[in-house]
Order: C-alpha cells, then structure tokens, then sequence
C-alpha cells in the first residue's frame, strides 16, 4: 500500500512497477483499501512505508520495507542489498527517517510540503508477493 496522493510516492510506484517484470509486488493506495484487515492505521502507513509479505503476513516497516521491495526488482537488487546491509549496521532506519521527513525536497514528483505533509517518502505501504 502507498500514498496515492502524495507525487512522490506516486512517481516512485510507477517507476516500480515498471521495474517489476516478474509482477512480484501488488500496490494498493492507503486511500482506496479497507484497513480492518490489517493491525494498523493509517496514520501508521502516513508515517512510514510498510510491506507485506503474502506467504506468512510479515509486516516490514520504514528501510526493512524498502528492502523487501528493492530485492524483489532484478534491476533494483544491488541496491536493495545496499539498504540490506545499511539496515544490518543500523543506519537504514535513520536514513530512511531522514528521506521520509525532507521528501519535499527530493527533485522527483513535485511533491510540496502540504501535498506530502506527514507522509513518508514513498509514504506507503506496499504489498509484497512471495
């Protein structure tokens, strides 16, 4: 799940799912999904990005996130493994917070303070495929 009207989140999807050959990831708006199936908010997906494994309901939160989304996208995993090990030294969840919180300044989708307000970058949820 993402933020579908947040630009940058939006933008990075569309990227994604161009990226996503083997259809590994589904992606569902924040906005458009009934979250009583899920144990949490939407505040919580506003606030960080989270996915979630299919097979066994693993919920990934922040970097972890990013990471489940990177390594499934063949063109993406070397970068994926890059988060990877930012996460294992401690680092992904700090770098994450920071994009999250600045993304109004990432060049990509235009996204301005009040359309992104409280939103993470990618500011979403998605759902991972196993």
């Amino acid at each position: 799940m993402y933020d579908g009207q947040c630009p940058v989140c939006s933008l990075s999807v569309s990227k994604w799912i161009k990226l996503d050959k083997y259809h590994m990831l589904n992606f569902i708006s924040l906005w458009e999904v009934d979250l009583n199936e899920y144990q949490f908010t939407k505040e919580d997906l506003a606030a960080s990005m989270h996915a979630i494994r299919i097979s066994d309901n693993k919920v990934y939160v922040g970097s972890k996130a990013i990471d489940q989304i990177l390594i499934r996208i063949p063109a993406l995993m070397p970068l994926g493994l890059l988060f990877f090990l930012l996460d294992k030294c401690m680092l992904g969840n700090p770098l994450y917070s920071l994009l999250a919180k600045n993304r109004y300044i990432i060049p990509i989708g235009k996204c301005t303070l009040d359309q992104c307000n409280n939103v993470a970058f990618s500011g979403s949820e998605n759902v991972a495929k196993k």
